[in-house]
């Protein structure tokens, strides 16, 4: 499984162990060193092509407390309330639409230009 990774110019993980607990040991320190999203805290595995390798795509956390007012990029004010979900904070989606951030419902850090 490891051996079929593909090596990258530029990229210095070294993916096959030449053994396969091995290799996903190296995955999971990887996975836990950098912070990754991977299943179950995200139903996306990583990939080679997406918003985020095309810098189109951001993982963040954004926490509160309370009620807060945004401003919409037309200037326009809107009063959000925080709550624990994001993904189900239509407030705070609103305002990241207004301008060209879309929140990926199914992937609580993830939000890019088109909500993929």
């Amino acid at each position: 499984m490891a051996a079929e990774a593909i090596s990258m110019p530029g990229v210095g993980i070294r993916w096959d162990h030449h053994d396969e607990a091995a290799s996903r040991t190296g995955a999971l320190q990887m996975v836990r060193g950098f912070g990754l999203a991977m299943p179950p805290r995200s139903i996306h595995p990583p990939a080679l092509t997406s918003n985020h390798i095309s810098g189109r795509a951001i993982d963040m956390t954004i926490r509160w407390s309370g009620v807060i007012e945004l401003p919409r990029k037309d200037g326009s004010a809107v009063t959000v309330t925080w709550t624990p979900n994001v993904n189900s904070n239509l407030g705070l989606h609103d305002v990241g639409a207004s301008y060209g951030v879309r929140k990926l419902r199914s992937d609580a850090p993830h939000w890019s230009f088109n909500g993929r």
